[in-house]
């Protein structure tokens, strides 16, 4: 028994590691670790910095006390701003050299950290006082209410910490290796991979009803298939954290393993004694047992769905919902429990672990961390139940006609067998219904928006009337009387108006090309340079291509038709006409997408339709090379975006032929498109935190070509010549490759 046990084991773990999966796995690993790497570059400080640092650190140290240490701290820091102050007054640089310089910046980062440190003590003699103020107030001393009972339990958890001896310790590593969100999108991407590849690949294959048959087939295989994934992506997920905390501490630096995390002001709310090896051991095991339950949920689904597009829909749904949450809800006792207690919301092991917080369940006080706990087994266990008590279920969307029928209504047409393929066989006709109704819902929604105006934008479409059409003398005349009036403007709004105008008008007057003239800028920049618009339709397009397109190949790889197909003499005629129906399928998809929202722009903004004047007179068209007109440019811009549409599907084209799996080709999808393109999305947010920071700052620059697909007109002078046609050329040889392949 336990030899035929280890053996199933074995050939289960083969299987799962088989064909590219385990080439996919390291090519995760080593994206991970060369973006965490150039993410903690700006971070990493200079050996002489660090030298100083550590002698800085040393020296207060050594005094014993961490009031004394401060005292010399201070001191030193004091002498070296009047040396600074004299310095200056006397004509000569402000820093008599680079050693003061990172001296007085070492010295002022150890001040922070010991008044970090000495602020623990004053923060947890606070809390009784606190709770004790608290109480006094009839709002929060009602027994039976929440705020009662959260004030006496927040009193209870911290009254251990009293007396801990906390020392000094720098926080930017650890912070640093918190904030980095992309290891979780890794984790993610490696948990999807791998729990599709045991129960969805035997799914698609068939052999799932034939296990279900077989005397160890069901419970028992379960089991070890479950067990096997679990194992897997633990393993996975202590590498890429793993090496994240080796690569902090190995660059920007870690604090001693035997201090106590509460001397790092950002830890201060951990509510028991804690050393930081400690903590950095509940990292690792946090976010692996997240991660064992995240693939547990997937292959309960997968396993429920047979591996199909089912599964897919249902999981993106899933961790989209999961990400919204955690990412837009408000900080409060109620909708914490929706922000963190979610797939995506239990990978922020900073809150679990790093900080102190009560959930409001039924007027009780429950730690989140024991929320999360008790989350992850729930969550864990019914899904092991699920795939125990529940079969796998084929999701039919609509019956079949007869043989006869179907082939008598299809003809003999080689391309219409094709597209019968394409659209019944593979129900993609159900995508492009889902497809078109998510559009038509978007654009009666943009139809009926009147839209949020802004006091700058409404003032300077007021202003701007008097500008409209035009330039030199006339476009100086009124330039002065608006600046004339200017004198009585008190409003911000009217202020930010004008200078936008004064702008505009000022690069009209001295860009001395022919033809330009004063146009309203606001109403063009919506076409034109809306990124946040050009991103989401992207992003749906993708959405609606990679279900789409994901199968073309797959049907004759599972039935094992290929083989006869490539025996015949049309068997080339296949292949391009599968090529032929990629690119219909991008350009009709782009052109569901932007050709109505053209329409309602247009509608909308009816002195839009005056497009005769150059592009030039657009600011954001300062350096194009030709004279060509805005309308010119309107009818390219809805060119491009088909053409984009087309390329993007002829790319895709040839990913269908390369991963016959379909976790290999949403994989691929997922990494090189749809990814960067949400990167993107949460990078141009108009506000800022520390993942949108690390996203625009880090890794938007390397993720433009997504704009080359989605918005040509904004980055249309980034774009080298000589990147497109090696483009171009790259493509027409893998189509060349893939019908060589092919035949």
């Amino acid at each position: 028994m336990e030899g035929v046990g280890r053996m199933l084991v074995r050939y289960e773990l083969s299987k799962l590691m088989s064909g590219k999966v385990k080439w996919l796995l390291l090519l995760f690993l080593a994206i991970n670790g060369a973006a965490y790497y150039i993410y903690l570059i700006p971070a990493i400080p200079s050996p002489e910095y660090r030298k100083v640092y550590e002698e800085v650190h040393r020296r207060a140290e050594q005094t014993g006390e961490r009031q004394a240490g401060l005292a010399v701290i201070q001191e030193e820091r004091l002498i070296l701003e009047q040396k600074a102050e004299a310095a200056a007054e006397a004509g000569e640089e402000f820093w008599l050299n680079e050693e003061e310089r990172l001296r007085y910046e070492a010295l002022q980062i150890v001040e922070e950290e010991y008044r970090d440190a000495d602020n623990f003590d004053t923060f947890i003699e606070q809390i009784d006082a606190r709770a004790e103020k608290l109480l006094e107030f009839p709002i929060f001393s009602k027994e039976g209410s929440y705020s009662y009972r959260n004030i006496i339990k927040t009193q209870k958890d911290f009254s251990g910490l009293k007396g801990l001896a906390v020392t000094p310790q720098s926080s930017a590593g650890l912070v640093k290796m918190q904030e980095f969100i992309l290891a979780d999108v890794f984790v993610l991407a490696g948990v999807c991979l791998l729990s599709f590849q045991l129960f969805g690949k035997d799914g698609r294959s068939g052999m799932q009803k034939l296990l279900q048959s077989s005397l160890r087939g069901r419970a028992y295989l379960k089991f070890v298939q479950l067990a096997t994934v679990s194992l897997s992506t633990a393993l996975y997920a202590c590498a890429i954290y793993g090496w994240n905390i080796l690569l902090t501490g190995e660059t920007v630096g870690l604090p001693p393993l035997g201090a106590e995390i509460h001397g790092i002001a950002d830890c201060r709310n951990v509510s028991f004694p804690c050393t930081v090896g400690l903590y950095l051991v509940l990292f690792m095991l946090w976010k692996m047992a997240a991660s064992v339950t995240i693939a547990l949920v997937f292959q309960a689904v997968i396993y429920r769905f047979n591996g199909g597009r089912a599964a897919w829909l249902v999981l993106g749904g899933a961790l989209g919902l999961s990400f919204s949450l955690w990412f837009y809800l408000p900080e409060n006792p109620v909708a914490k429990i929706f922000r963190y207690l979610n797939l995506i919301g239990i990978f922020d092991t900073a809150e679990f672990l790093g900080d102190y917080q009560n959930l409001n369940l039924l007027s009780y006080p429950v730690g989140l961390t024991l929320s999360g706990c008790v989350l992850m087994l729930a969550v864990g266990i019914g899904s092991c139940v699920s795939v125990a008590a529940f079969g796998p279920s084929s999701l039919k969307i609509f019956g079949y006609v007869s043989s006869r029928e179907s082939y008598r209504r299809r003809g003999t047409s080689i391309f219409r067998k094709e597209c019968d393929k394409y659209l019944r066989v593979q129900k993609t006709w159900v995508v492009f219904l889902i497809f078109t109704a998510v559009m038509l819902y978007r654009d009666v929604g943009e139809w009926q928006d009147a839209g949020l105006v802004m006091p700058s934008e409404y003032y300077y479409e007021q202003f701007s009337k008097d500008f409209i059409g035009k330039s030199g003398m006339e476009l100086e005349q009124a330039l002065e009387r608006l600046e004339e009036q200017s004198l009585i403007f008190m409003d911000g709004g009217q202020y930010a108006a004008l200078d936008r105008i004064r702008i505009q008008a000022q690069y009209i007057l001295e860009s001395g090309k022919e033809g330009t003239v004063y146009i309203n800028e606001r109403v063009w920049d919506g076409f034109f340079f809306d990124k946040d618009k050009e991103l989401t339709h992207f992003l749906i397009f993708l959405l609606a291509a990679v279900f789409s397109l994901g199968g073309l190949f797959q049907h004759e790889s599972a039935s094992r038709m290929g083989v006869l197909i490539h025996s015949t003499a049309n068997s080339r005629k296949v292949y391009w006409y599968k090529f032929l129906i990629a690119c219909l399928t991008g350009a009709a998809l782009q052109a569901v997408i932007w050709l109505p929202s053209c329409f309602i722009f247009f509608w909308r903004n009816p002195e839009a339709l005056n497009m005769g004047m150059p592009a030039w007179s657009l600011s954001g068209f300062r350096e194009f090379p030709t004279d060509w007109t805005v309308g010119t440019l309107v009818g390219l811009t809805v060119l491009q975006r088909i053409a984009a549409g087309i390329a993007v599907a002829v790319i895709f084209f040839l990913f269908a032929q390369i991963f016959l799996s379909t976790v290999q080709f949403f994989s691929g999808t997922v990494l090189l498109f749809i990814l960067p393109n949400v990167i993107l999305m949460i990078a141009n947010m108009e506000y800022m935190n520390p993942l949108i920071s690390l996203l625009r700052y880090h890794l938007e620059p390397l993720l433009k070509y997504i704009y080359a697909f989605s918005s040509w007109p904004s980055v249309y002078h980034e774009i080298s010549e000589v990147a497109c046609v090696l483009a171009v050329a790259a493509v027409g040889a893998a189509l060349w490759a893939g019908d060589r392949k092919w035949k």
